[in-house]
């Protein structure tokens, strides 16, 4: 059980951090979803208009711990140009 706790944790810090910026990036983000295995990674994806590049509009911004330091993940856009991913692992 405890090995899935920094995952977890991630996850709702992601979340929250979503949550908190989703009113500056609502013109261009739709359905931010994310998905864990609770063991080797994390899976971030959502949809974006199709003339963006994902790893030059966007950085998704997360961290392991409650605190310091963050880490950013730079997103590619997916097998559908209008889908960008991040996959972070521990």
């Amino acid at each position: 059980m405890m090995t899935r706790l920094p995952a977890l944790h991630a996850l709702w810090i992601l979340l929250f951090s979503y949550l908190t910026m989703e009113v500056m990036a609502t013109e261009h983000i739709q359905e931010f979803a994310c998905f864990t295995d609770y063991a080797e990674k994390l899976v971030c994806h959502w949809k974006v208009p199709e003339q963006l590049n994902c790893s030059k509009d966007f950085l998704l911004y997360y961290r392991k711990e409650l605190f310091p330091p963050r880490n950013v993940c730079v997103p590619e856009n997916g097998e559908e140009s209008s889908m960008c991913t991040c996959t972070i692992y521990p």
